[in-house]
């Protein structure tokens, strides 16, 4: 992980292509899928989308050549698709989201571990393609809405286990015009903001993590 002063990117920008070079000049992968990936996350935070799929899909490369987890490429998956989301493209995000979930899906037939496929990463995938397909006027995702109420139903939040999307919940019920739901989710994913917030030292909270992406 690649720790950054809190909106100071272009510091942490010229961190990671410092790293990258090193990391290029000694050919050391594993080095490269990491600057790749805090690099794709940089990107995505500053709205530069372009850059944020090139550097993934480098990252990406790696994982396939160096045959890592299929569970990190089912990740990288996810990220490519909600990069699209942000683009308002759609379709791609979808594809994405289905090759992430395909994969998965695989893992767990041949009972590897899966340690990123719980309930609650599980439960985001299906979201954000609800919500893809929600955005694509798709008609045929009444029983889906159903089950992601149900779902809703059984969330503890109180779990510190747990890693539910409480912002694409509230994005999700906000497509659905459900303002109940809707400013409940955003109660919760403020108010967690808040408390993290007050877990942090006074350095620590001038700091940005970019950590490998998981179903959030």
């Amino acid at each position: 992980n690649v720790s950054i002063g809190m909106g100071d990117y272009a510091k942490a920008k010229t961190s990671l292509e410092a790293s990258l070079m090193l990391n290029t000049l000694h050919d050391n992968k594993n080095g490269l899928w990491r600057n790749y990936t805090n690099l794709a996350y940089l990107y995505r935070d500053l709205e530069d989308y372009e850059n944020a799929l090139k550097y993934i899909n480098l990252a990406k490369n790696i994982v396939i050549s160096l045959d890592f987890a299929p569970t990190v490429l089912a990740a990288n998956l996810y990220f490519i698709g909600k990069t699209y989301y942000k683009m308002n493209q759609f379709d791609d995000a979808l594809d994405y989201y289905n090759q992430s979930e395909k994969l998965l899906d695989q893992i767990k037939e041949n009972n590897a571990e899966h340690w990123i496929t719980g309930e609650d990463h599980s439960l985001n995938l299906f979201i954000s393609k609800v919500i893809c397909e929600i955005q694509l006027n798709k008609t045929d995702i009444s029983e889906k809405i159903i089950l992601i109420n149900s779902k809703v139903k059984l969330i503890d939040i109180n779990d510190e286990d747990t890693n539910y999307n409480y912002w694409q919940l509230f994005e999700f019920y906000t497509l659905l015009e459900d303002k109940v739901n809707a400013k409940r989710f955003l109660e919760i994913a403020y108010n967690n903001i808040i408390e993290e917030s007050k877990k942090l030292t006074s350095d620590d909270s001038r700091k940005l993590f970019l950590q490998n992406e998981t179903y959030n």
